[in-house]
């Protein structure tokens, strides 16, 4: 173990983590800013947010088994690196293709999740592990939470490049502090680096991505949503068959059909379909006009504060979470935080008129995410060995990432059913896409109380 103190490092670790995170939202309330800006329609300016999701599921796998094989120090400094150049070509894009460029390079930042965890199991004391995992994995919510008044406020006062110089300062300053603290490669996976199935695995698992992303532009039963839909089936299947035929294989298929792993994985994609379907839904409520009988009418970058106490909540949830999971183990609190905010989802099914409720039924809902987002990643770690470590968790971040781009897709595909030609989304709409949210956290209940105890 290195004899740098586990506190810098763990730090270090959390700028990179959140650098990632609040990057992933922080365009979204300026993409129709961008839309006037560039003169492009807004299925152009989605491609922002597609292109950072797609890179992020398909390299996040590929560069934890890296991680695991090269060291993760090297690895997570090339991927701090690839975030850094995607966030300066963004702020000096002079146009729309070289912006969605910039962006795909920050969806490379993705891998800093499991490398991260992978270097908290290496370096920290096993008893400090749990808590550690629980603050680094509390860094996606937080981080998306705060992104969304950050962009709304940039977009209402600044230039839209603003944004990315910001998210540049935040990724040189991750990347220095990474260089200064992050320990030398210790243990290493040997190996070759499997090409054949991180190609196969790319186009397998991004087409549905895409397809999921698009769906609700390209229509769900056109031709080429259905065509990306069964071809990503298709390949995902050749490339498990040439994983279990592979002696170096990308992703070790043995690992993750074991139980824990796979229901672990499964809860994680279930439980993210509800989480950012929300982050979604209730900036645009909180935006719908007052004239409409149901919306508050607020700015994009007041309504965007309205996730600064979830954010707040969800921070101070997780790192009890940690010592919940370092005393009892992780199940309990995935179980009662998917619980707890299946009756957040219901709150804001029911009772979304006022921007006090917004702000009280967010709150309940970041009490079940910070206790159960933490807990995903200690339930992987749990099944996995040590060598493992950042490919599994890679999976698991995929595996997130999946349910996100699903939730957003659907919410956003249930508002377009509930909106009358050139009129604003129905009060039903959202009633409706909240639920459906509800049901994912019962369905992710469902399936959590078979992942096995940790004896």
């Amino acid at each position: 173990m290195d004899t740098r103190a586990p506190r810098p490092l763990l730090l270090t670790l959390g700028l990179g983590t959140f650098t990632v995170s609040i990057a992933a939202t922080t365009v979204v309330p300026v993409l129709a800013v961008l839309q006037r800006q560039f003169g492009v329609t807004a299925g152009d300016t989605a491609w922002l947010v597609t292109a950072y999701f797609l890179v992020a599921s398909t390299a996040t796998p590929i560069l934890g088994r890296l991680g695991d094989m090269r060291g993760k120090r090297p690895v997570l400094i090339g991927t701090l690196g690839l975030f850094l150049a995607g966030s300066l070509l963004c702020a000096v894009a002079p146009n729309l293709p070289l912006q969605i460029a910039g962006r795909a390079l920050q969806g490379f930042g993705g891998a800093v999740f499991p490398l991260a965890y992978g270097v908290v199991r290496d370096e920290f004391p096993r008893e400090r592990v749990p808590n550690a995992i629980g603050f680094l994995a509390a860094t996606p919510a937080v981080g998306g939470a705060l992104g969304l008044p950050l962009g709304g406020f940039i977009a209402e006062h600044a230039p839209v490049a603003i944004i990315f110089v910001v998210q540049s300062a935040l990724a040189a300053g991750a990347l220095v502090a990474a260089w200064l603290t992050l320990p030398a490669p210790g243990d290493r996976s040997p190996g070759r680096v499997d090409v054949v199935g991180a190609v196969v695995f790319t186009a397998g698992f991004g087409l549905p991505l895409l397809a999921v992303s698009r769906g609700g532009t390209w229509g769900w039963g056109s031709p080429v949503t259905l065509s990306c839909l069964v071809a990503g089936a298709a390949l995902l299947a050749g490339w498990a068959w040439l994983e279990l035929r592979t002696t170096d294989p990308l992703v070790n298929i043995h690992t993750f059909v074991r139980r824990p792993v796979l229901l672990t994985n499964l809860t994680t994609a279930v439980a993210g379909f509800g989480l950012f379907g929300t982050f979604f839904l209730l900036p645009q409520l909180a935006q719908i006009p007052v004239s409409s009988g149901y919306g508050l009418g607020l700015a994009a970058s007041t309504a965007g504060l309205l996730f600064v106490p979830n954010a707040v909540v969800n921070a101070a949830t997780s790192a009890m979470s940690g010592q919940v999971i370092g005393r009892w183990g992780a199940r309990a609190p995935l179980l009662v935080g998917c619980a707890i905010a299946v009756v957040a989802f219901v709150l804001l099914s029911v009772a979304h008129g006022g921007a006090w409720q917004l702000v009280a039924w967010s709150c309940v809902l970041a009490v079940g995410v910070g206790l159960s987002y933490p807990a995903m990643p200690n339930l992987i770690l749990d099944a996995v060995a040590k060598h493992e470590t950042s490919e599994a968790s890679g999976v698991n971040t995929i595996m997130r990432n999946a349910g996100a781009a699903a939730g957003s897709a659907v919410a956003g595909t249930i508002l377009a059913a509930r909106t009358p030609a050139g009129g604003l989304p129905s009060e039903s709409g959202f009633s409706t896409a909240f639920l459906v949210a509800a049901l994912s956290g019962v369905l992710a209940i469902a399936i959590g109380v078979f992942i096995p105890r940790k004896r």
